[in-house]
């Protein structure tokens, strides 16, 4: 259910860093770059859209990052950070989203933005 916006697609970078939690230890990881202008989605699976979750970006920004971030329909916050050549780790709470919403999947739209980004990882974590 991956798509990038106007037939655009985004290629694959990788790094590697220090640890953020232990940094006498090395981190590897691979994302994708997406070019600027272009907006990703995604339907994400596995949680409950009747509770709360979190969203967890790894990043290591080249410049200052910033992205707006939407979870079925609604908007939820944005993704930001400064630029910086380490991991970082950016959280977002993605309130409840309906009393009646029902299913275990939810769109998640990643907006454009001005500047090209690099996301290695994401996480939706939400207790059982």
């Amino acid at each position: 259910g991956y798509r990038v916006s106007g037939g655009g697609f985004g290629y694959v970078t990788m790094k590697l860093l220090p640890h953020p939690v232990e940094p006498r230890r090395d981190l590897w990881d691979a994302g994708r770059v997406i070019a600027p202008g272009l907006t990703e989605r995604f339907e994400l699976e596995g949680v409950d859209p009747r509770r709360p979750f979190r969203l967890v970006a790894r990043v290591a920004p080249s410049g200052p990052l910033r992205i707006r971030v939407t979870v079925a329909g609604r908007a939820v916050g944005a993704f930001s950070a400064e630029a910086a050549d380490a991991w970082q780790e950016l959280e977002l709470v993605v309130p409840a989203l309906s009393e009646q919403a029902a299913g275990d999947k939810v769109e998640v739209v990643l907006e454009a933005s001005e500047m090209e980004r690099r996301i290695y990882h994401l996480w939706a974590l939400q207790p059982l």
